[in-house]
């Protein structure tokens, strides 16, 4: 019910001067801008790490060849055709409206589809090598901080000790210097 009250005609009548709020929306703007340099810095990291911009070049170079062997030894289809076939049989897709006709044309269909399980194989475990990857390096990750911090600290701590130890030596020597008195 409220969201059908068109604050944006009322409120400029009820509190004049109102408008310039209005320019606060750009801090918005500015906040999903830093997102998305947020977000493509990522991706550009997630590329590198995982090699999928080799893993997409060969994709092409694998799309390019079958289409023009495909091209060169069928007969059946022009060479659109040949590449909206290549691009599905290699997806796994598969819609069946465009199917090979001759028998070379299905050798090298037969070629295709496994290239296809083995890109489509290649792709997934790229990509969950990477997430694995990147679980495991935040559960295990010890940087060179926290190593220097960790050994400043056993430092401190076996100063204090030796500290310690000579205060009970001392403790220990006059407790002896009493009792030998006694």
């Amino acid at each position: 019910m409220i969201a059908s009250i068109p604050f944006e005609v009322l409120l400029p009548i009820a509190i004049p001067g109102i408008n310039f709020l209005r320019y606060f929306r750009l801090l918005k703007l500015l906040r999903i801008l830093l997102l998305f340099d947020k977000f493509f810095d990522g991706l550009e990291n997630f590329v590198k790490r995982s090699n999928l911009h080799i893993i997409t070049m060969g994709v092409l170079v694998t799309v390019v060849l079958y289409t023009a062997i495909l091209h060169t030894f069928g007969t059946s289809y022009n060479l659109f055709d040949y590449f909206y076939f290549v691009v599905v049989t290699l997806a796994t897709v598969g819609y069946g409206d465009i199917i090979p006709l001759t028998f070379t044309e299905k050798i090298i269909s037969l070629c295709l589809i496994v290239t296809g399980v083995f890109v489509f194989s290649l792709t997934t475990a790229a990509i969950s090598s990477f997430l694995t990857n990147r679980l495991l390096k935040k559960d295990n990750e010890i940087t060179l901080e926290d190593i220097k911090t960790d050994l400043e600290n056993i430092q401190n701590e076996n100063s204090e000790l030796k500290k310690e130890i000579q205060e009970l030596k001392k403790e220990i020597q006059e407790f002896k210097d009493i009792q030998k008195k006694d």
